[in-house]
């Protein structure tokens, strides 16, 4: 195959400037073509993803609400518990180290 290719290319470096230059454009344009094809899928698909988001506007609320009643229980545990001083912490861990 390579060397059809090769053959092929030789043919071409033997025609006169302006053949060339139209195998030239030839070959630009018809990979121009496959990229702006490419491009133009990759934005339809971004653009459906767009238009049809995974949550609506209650759901985002519905979970804001929920995260907001988290961190208030985790606020009233803290303030509930008993609070640990660091010197405390440090006694335990010198037994623990002897």
């Amino acid at each position: 195959m390579f060397n059809r290719i090769e053959k092929k290319v030789d043919e071409i470096r033997q025609k006169p400037e302006n053949i060339r230059k139209r195998y030239v454009w030839f070959w630009v344009t018809a990979v121009m073509i496959v990229v702006i094809f490419i491009w133009i899928i990759s934005m339809q698909i971004t653009f459906f993803n767009m238009e049809s988001p995974t949550t609506t506007a209650d759901e985002n609320s519905d979970s804001l609400s929920t995260l907001q009643e988290s961190l208030d229980a985790i606020d009233t545990d803290i303030i509930n518990s008993e609070s640990v001083s660091i010197d405390d912490l440090l006694e335990q861990s010198d037994e623990t180290e002897l």
